[in-house]
């Protein structure tokens, strides 16, 4: 349910964008990998559980909330590439990827599902999202890519 239906949630604009794209459980897939055994990223009806070894679960509301998640512990940036293939390059708050630009086009343009819409696979957008929720975060640990 969306929230313009009462009672409804907002669905996180680039989290409808891989809806409409059919990449949301590729994406949640890649996303997964990456995190490795440090957390499992599982689909919760149009929202997102995210456990850690220890059991702590966390229901998030979009993919760009589960790759804050999976950006906030340590990172292999060259995992990152490998499984994406994208290239991470820089320091947070200024990483960058090729896929970054796309997904910030993506985030600021119109969604419809008739709107024409750029094309990410779920790679590109997994890295993307991974590279924009580290900025956001800062310097913290493991936001160190290639220089």
């Amino acid at each position: 349910m969306c929230g313009a239906c009462p009672g409804g949630t907002v669905i996180p604009r680039l989290s409808a964008y891989a809806a409409l794209a059919g990449i949301r459980s590729s994406v949640a897939g890649v996303l997964q990998e990456i995190a490795g055994r440090r957390l499992t990223v599982r689909a919760f009806g149009d929202a997102w559980t995210v456990r850690d070894r220890l059991g702590k679960q966390q229901v998030l509301p979009g993919l760009e909330e589960v790759a804050a998640a999976v950006a906030a512990g340590p990172l292999d940036w060259d995992t990152v590439a490998r499984l994406t293939g994208q290239e991470v390059t820089g320091r947070a708050p200024d990483l960058s990827c090729p896929a970054l630009p796309v997904l910030q086009e993506i985030a600021a343009a119109p969604l419809s599902p008739d709107a024409p819409r750029p094309e990410l696979t779920a790679g590109e957008f997994a890295a993307g999202l991974l590279v924009h929720a580290a900025n956001r975060a800062g310097s913290g640990a493991g936001a160190v890519a290639r220089d």
